[in-house]
């Protein structure tokens, strides 16, 4: 192994039996804190909101140190995401005639039709897609004619 990684046995034994830095101590005794608040906060709080609670704790540490060691847990805060409202009743919806009168069956097809329109995220933008089915078809798969 120490030909392969061109090092001398007895540096590769001398490096082994060295007692651990005061640096990597503190790097691991930090991580521990940090994979505490980090839990703490079930995965919502990032290096910067870490590090004011290891402020707030008494313990002195910069925020770029709370990232590093973040990153070298694989800790990721979730992001939260601003919801958008998207479907934004009319003023005269509540005037709207029930035209099928909550009548929810068909005897024929081609009696009553349903639609519905969404949009789909692309990478080129959002799609919009719109749907018209008949309602007895939609309900039972086939109708006979």
């Amino acid at each position: 192994m120490c030909r392969c990684l061109t090092v001398s046995p007895s540096g590769y034994y001398d490096w082994r039996s060295r007692p651990i830095s005061a640096t990597a101590r503190r790097r691991r005794d930090l991580a521990s804190k940090i994979r505490f608040y980090f839990a703490d906060s079930d995965g919502t709080y990032g290096y910067r909101r870490i590090a004011a609670e290891l402020a707030r704790a008494g313990e002195a540490v910069h925020p770029d140190t709370v990232r590093s060691i973040m990153r070298a847990e694989r800790l990721v805060a979730a992001q939260l995401r601003l919801t958008v409202r998207t479907t934004i009743p009319a003023d005269d919806a509540d005037g709207r005639p029930d035209l099928v009168e909550r009548d929810f069956t068909a005897a024929q097809p081609g009696y009553k039709w349903v639609g519905d329109i969404t949009y789909i995220r692309t990478l080129e933008g959002f799609c919009y897609l719109a749907t018209v089915l008949d309602w007895l078809i939609t309900i039972h798969g086939v109708a006979e004619v």
